[in-house]
């Protein structure tokens, strides 16, 4: 089973149209929002993954991969209409970077001849496996500022991604004894799978932020948390 935690620190350019006549643009009313606006995001993210996936390509002696981490880009689409008194609604789409690394499976199961002792000892072995998963990303729900004066802004609604594409790699690497070697590759590391992810399914989820708008050619910066509902 995997899921996954995202924290994403964000910086929301204001790139924004605004459904606005000539007359309403030259004179602004700061007590009536715009009808709609619509921008771009970019943001980077801190992705954390659950498994309890056994080794690839070997029995179940070589035990199982830990929790992992992972950063990536993101970038997209965004809109906000507002639908009653200090609540809007939001809807963005774009495409994030979603890999990362699982925490190393270590085994030492097999014994080998160390060439340091001419006896045999345990072969020590650290496994990795890392993904590169790129996704189309999509989320909507209302955004709330209490106070107009003072706009920190809360965040909440759903987010569903879909796989673009996904990749692995998982090798092996011979940590002790030393000098013993692959005599596959005559080095201590050796690649046991690398290729696409097979069946890899969209995610969903829920999603929060908080944030702080700045509208005079500045960002809007804020932090996302979205935490993933399916397996």
């Amino acid at each position: 089973m995997k899921q996954l935690l995202s924290l994403t620190f964000i910086v929301l350019f204001s790139i924004t149209l605004r459904a606005q006549n000539a007359e309403q643009t030259a004179k602004p009313n700061t007590d009536r929002p715009a009808a709609f606006r619509f921008g771009v995001y970019g943001d980077y993210s801190w992705n954390f993954h659950k498994t309890t996936a056994n080794v690839y390509c070997c029995d179940a002696g070589c035990g199982e991969f830990g929790n992992g981490t992972g950063k990536g880009f993101a970038a997209g689409l965004l809109g906000e209409l507002p639908v009653f008194g200090k609540f809007e609604l939001y809807i963005n789409a774009g495409v994030a970077q979603r890999g990362g690394s699982f925490a190393d499976a270590i085994n030492s199961k097999d014994t080998v001849l160390d060439p340091n002792t001419n006896k045999y000892n345990k072969l020590s072995v650290t496994n990795t496996y890392t993904a590169s998963i790129l996704e189309i990303t999509s989320a909507v729900g209302l955004k709330f500022t209490p106070i107009k004066k003072f706009p920190i802004y809360v965040k909440g609604g759903f987010a569903i991604n879909f796989p673009m594409t996904s990749t692995f790699t998982q090798t092996e690497h011979i940590t002790t004894p030393q000098g013993v070697v692959y005599p596959q590759t005559g080095t201590t590391t050796k690649v046991d799978g690398s290729g696409a992810i097979i069946n890899i399914k969209q995610t969903y989820g829920a999603s929060a932020a908080l944030g702080y708008p700045f509208f005079i050619n500045a960002p809007n910066l804020g932090q996302i948390f979205f935490y993933g509902l399916c397996s």
